[in-house]
């Protein structure tokens, strides 16, 4: 015969379920914490390092335009450092990308069609 299941066991046995219940939540919010202040932090950091990297850039274009400028100062035309393999440097890092050429139906070339109906 099953045993006779008491008040006390019962609510003991509901307390066991709400606890892992609980736990199942402590540790739902713990992660989800975690990913935002990850999120958060990580995404400093990429600010960050984006920030770092433009500062590189800058520093080495500006290092690049000074002796390509001090080249020219010392005698060097634009044309022999270009054969060189020289570009002047203001040109190549302010280019902006060219643009897309977009047709305009309006401008189509082809005749129109002189079909009148009989």
């Amino acid at each position: 015969m099953a045993k006779k299941l008491t008040t006390e066991e019962a609510v003991e046995r509901a307390k066991r379920a709400q606890e892992n219940r609980l736990n199942a939540i402590r540790d739902l919010a713990e992660a989800h914490h975690n990913v935002t202040t990850t999120r958060e932090q990580t995404t400093q950091q990429l600010a960050q390092i984006e920030r770092e990297t433009t500062r590189k850039i800058a520093d080495a274009e500006r290092n690049h335009t000074q002796h390509y400028n001090a080249a020219l100062t010392s005698g060097w035309t634009t044309t022999e450092l270009r054969k060189i393999g020289f570009n002047n440097p203001e040109k190549t890092h302010t280019q902006k990308p060219a643009e897309k050429k977009t047709t305009n139906p309006n401008t189509d070339k082809t005749p129109p069609t002189n079909k009148h109906p009989k």
